[in-house]
């Protein structure tokens, strides 16, 4: 059987979904050889690889609301790059992974993030997981950028939502199955009650579906999932399990392509 290669996009809430993917996968003996993710693609896929089973990311993901990862902090708006603090999921993150390494995973776990300063994608595959994280889910405006090697490092997602090209480019004779969370951009529109985090995460999603569209498709096999009902910044338990769900749906429906690319 070939190899499979993982990649997983962002989405905030949406990407949730991802979870549910990873459980159809699981559920038929099918482990990835490679993670790459992007933003909330990196969180599930590098929380995956440090070795939790989908159980366990199911019922934490209930647990994880916006009280839990959210931090409001009107100084941190003022002095550093983001309305968020980011100590409450860096907080999660740990207790969760703890101080893992990327050379101590099991499976090979890519985080792809953006150097503000001059518009570069970011591999992240060296040191902490949690540090490689942090750096693919900071969103601008929203958390705090990240400074490493002498780069601001921030969301992925502005340059490459779904880094199908970067699996290719890691694993040339492995399947690539990649799993895009958001889907049309006319049905993604956000309103939340803090009007800036909305327009925030509207013009962050406008420009990921276009990334996505003009870069073109490396994979054998793409999931798109539409979430019609679930908004990426609710962080509610209800929206969290429409969004597994959703992922469960388009994996299963999706599962005997993937059998079959495996098996050829």
């Amino acid at each position: 059987m070939k190899k499979l290669a993982l990649v997983l996009g962002g989405g905030a809430t949406k990407g949730y979904a991802h979870i549910g993917v990873l459980k159809v996968l699981e559920d038929n003996g099918i482990k990835p050889s490679l993670i790459v993710g992007t933003s909330m693609g990196a969180v599930v896929g590098g929380v995956y690889a440090c070795g939790k089973d989908c159980e366990h990311l199911i019922k934490i993901s209930k647990q994880l609301t916006r009280n839990k990862i959210m931090d409001f902090n009107i100084f941190s708006a003022i002095f550093t790059t983001g309305i968020m603090s980011g100590k409450k999921l860096r907080k999660v993150l740990r207790q969760e992974i703890g101080n893992i390494t990327h050379n101590e995973l099991d499976i090979p776990f890519v985080a792809v993030a953006t150097n503000i300063s001059d518009g570069s994608c970011v591999l992240m595959r060296e040191g902490e997981v949690v540090d490689s994280i942090l750096a693919s889910t900071a969103i601008p405006g929203v958390y705090p950028m990240v400074d490493e090697n002498g780069q601001t490092l921030c969301d992925g997602g502005l340059v490459n939502n779904v880094p199908d090209d970067i699996a290719r480019k890691l694993s040339k004779d492995y399947i690539i199955l990649s799993v895009d969370v958001i889907g049309d951009y006319s049905k993604q529109v956000e309103s939340t009650k803090i009007k800036i985090m909305g327009i925030t995460v509207n013009s962050l999603t406008l420009m990921q579906t276009q990334i996505t569209k003009l870069k073109g498709n490396y994979s054998d096999l793409r999931i798109k999932i539409t979430q019609p009902d679930v908004s990426q910044m609710s962080f509610d338990a209800e929206s969290i399990e429409k969004s597994i769900e959703y992922g469960i749906n388009s994996m299963k429906r999706n599962l005997s392509k993937l059998k079959k690319l495996l098996e050829d």
